[in-house]
């Protein structure tokens, strides 16, 4: 069975519960959606309870402390401006 070290999420809710609960975000990446829609990757650290949390949050019984919550998703938001900045910094 293979080992995955890495979670790749699109979803801005999950990324947050995620970063709330202590996994490490290891980077952003840019991609397009099926639509063909620029979209942002979030990969973050793979660790076994990552499934009992996303669980937990999809049918919110997630408890977390909800200032927490909102500077985690704050943190990701700025995130993605400056994913974006440095992207088009690099565009010609």
């Amino acid at each position: 069975m293979t080992q995955h070290t890495e979670l790749r999420i699109v979803d801005l809710g999950e990324a947050t519960a995620l970063l709330v609960m202590g996994f490490r975000l290891l980077r952003l990446e840019g991609n397009q959606n099926r639509n063909g829609e620029p979209t942002k990757i979030f990969i973050f650290e793979n660790r076994e309870d990552f499934t009992d949390i996303l669980t937990k949050y999809i049918s919110q019984k997630l408890e977390v402390d909800a200032y927490s919550f909102y500077r985690s998703g704050r943190d990701l938001k700025n995130r993605i401006h400056d994913h974006n900045v440095s992207i088009s910094r690099l565009a010609p």
